[in-house]
């Protein structure tokens, strides 16, 4: 429902999903998803926050709030600071593509759009090299706006990320 524009209705199948299995880390993720699809950033921050608490041996909430909070369209929802400290926890156990971007896209949130350029070009390459070209084509819009000194933000938690952060990680982060 999620991906054929359905958002309001896939809200209720994953709160069904969520009800049924509440470690859902998929279903608790696509309905934060939907909520940033329907503009509802607080809510969807407030959401993986809490997932973020309930779950802490699930690092993909975090991961989610960490994007969201260093991207999100709503000013009152992006928090620079708490995202980098979330990613430099979650880098301590894992170093992904995802969360390489993830750094990127809060770099660039805290203004330094130099060190968010190079580690985007770093994490593009180590998607090149494990044959991701589809994500290298996705990531260099974001690169292109650090270059320019502007932020993202799109959060991207889309369909890509969801998968990645389900069935396991893309490859290792690059610099």
């Amino acid at each position: 429902m999620r991906r054929s524009g359905r958002l309001e209705a896939s809200l209720v199948q994953y709160e069904e999903a969520v009800t049924i299995n509440p470690r859902a880390a998929q279903a608790r993720l696509g309905y934060a998803t939907a909520l940033v699809g329907l503009r509802r950033h607080q809510k969807a921050r407030d959401w993986l926050a809490d997932a973020m608490k309930q779950y802490p041996d699930q690092p993909e909430f975090a991961h989610a709030l960490a994007r969201l909070l260093a991207t999100a369209p709503d000013d009152r929802v992006r928090d620079g600071p708490r995202a980098m400290s979330i990613v430099q926890e979650l880098f301590k156990t894992q170093k992904t593509t995802q969360l390489g971007e993830t750094m990127a896209m809060t770099l660039a949130e805290l203004g330094d759009y130099k060190e968010a350029a190079a580690i985007q070009r770093g994490v593009m390459a180590a998607a090149r090299d494990a044959g991701f070209n589809d994500v290298v084509k996705r990531m260099t819009a974001n690169l292109r706006l650090y270059e320019q000194r502007r932020p993202s933000r799109t959060p991207g938690l889309d369909d890509g990320f969801l998968q990645a952060e389900g069935a396991g990680r893309a490859g290792e982060a690059g610099r």
